[in-house]
């Protein structure tokens, strides 16, 4: 998981929970937008393996859960873009 250090403070947090457990997002210093995900008790991710976008740090961030485990995560990217 990553380091609580990587973490923006005041960052937003988006988080679903799917058939596998929780999945949750969050942007850390340089931007990165990473995924941890909850299942069975255990927190895992969060690692520089878990990238899944470059956001803009302190924007919002919104996931919503579709059909059969399709995440669509919404932020802030480069040039201020909704994405």
């Amino acid at each position: 998981m990553a380091p609580i250090n990587e973490i923006v403070a005041g960052t937003a947090l988006a988080a679903v929970r799917g058939s596998d457990g929780i999945r949750a997002y969050v942007t850390v210093i340089d931007g990165d937008i990473r995924e941890v995900r909850y299942h069975n008790g255990l927190w895992t991710g969060g690692t520089s393996a878990d990238f899944v976008a470059n956001g803009k740090v302190r924007s919002p961030l919104a996931a919503t859960l579709g059909n059969i485990d399709d995440i669509h995560l919404s932020y802030v990217g480069p040039g201020n873009r909704l994405l």
